[in-house]
């Protein structure tokens, strides 16, 4: 008696079992999903550290890489200014020397 209905017991628990597993398989396969990502990702943890002495000179190059950024904006829109006041005066000459011709 006792055990037909450990037996009972058993045969419930794994049915219940399946069905749980049967039910959660989309969530089980996603999260199965998720876990092959992070896997995946592995690599990205495992990168050597920074020292400060490397993160002290990339930081002197950056700054002078902006620094010169800046500088050579500037030539350029001091050229800009050049061309565009050298085209005005040109225009302005062409509009006189029609005004004579014409």
């Amino acid at each position: 008696n006792n055990s037909s209905s450990e037996f009972c017991e058993s045969l419930i628990d794994t049915r219940l079992k399946r069905e749980i597993i049967m039910h959660s398989a989309g969530e089980i396969k996603h999260l199965e999903q998720q876990l092959n990502q992070i896997d995946n990702l592995k690599y990205v943890v495992a990168q050597p550290k920074l020292d400060s002495t490397k993160v002290d000179e990339l930081e002197e190059k950056l700054a002078f890489q902006s620094s010169e950024v800046r500088s050579f904006h500037a030539q350029v829109v001091q050229l800009v200014e050049v061309y565009s006041t050298t085209m005005e005066a040109i225009s302005r000459q062409l509009i006189e020397w029609d005004k004579k011709i014409g």
